[in-house]
């Protein structure tokens, strides 16, 4: 009963949405359009920096500053130490909109469990937890975001 109650009230607004337009819109459409994480889309970011906390069984520092040019990252600091990591260490890290494609692409694979909560003004992801696989350890995606600056 609720997935028929929040199917019908994502639809409502599809339907309304264009006065001159009769077919509704898809669905999808219509989450991505109600999405928060459209105003990180919408608004150019050539220059921020973020802190990211993982929990995950990945190579350490999990506790960083990610500082991001022109979409790719360009330096990490490891919080705990205050030394930025060599060139060689930044692949392990990602942009806001490359850890973004990373949660669709873990939603089109139809995770056992997701909670992935956005910042309401930027648009950015805050908390991501994704369990692809119960039957599965340690290949969960779990980290935060906080303190994003554009430079």
């Amino acid at each position: 009963m609720r997935a028929a109650a929040l199917f019908a009230f994502l639809l409502l607004p599809a339907m309304d949405a264009d006065a001159n337009d009769d077919a509704p819109k898809p669905l999808m459409q219509v989450f991505q359009g109600l999405s928060a994480r459209e105003n990180w889309r919408q608004n150019p970011h050539a220059h921020y920096r973020y802190v990211l906390h993982r929990r995950c069984y990945c190579p350490a520092p999990n506790d960083v500053r990610v500082e991001v040019a022109n979409g790719r990252v360009t330096n990490v600091t490891d919080l705990k130490s205050g030394k930025d990591l060599p060139p060689a260490r930044l692949s392990g890290y990602a942009s806001i909109d490359e850890l973004i494609a990373r949660i669709d692409a873990a939603v089109a694979r139809k995770p056992d469990s997701m909670r992935v909560e956005y910042d309401r003004h930027m648009g950015y992801p805050k908390r991501v937890h994704i369990d692809p696989s119960y039957r599965i350890a340690d290949d969960e995606i779990d980290f935060t975001i906080e303190s994003v600056t554009l430079l």
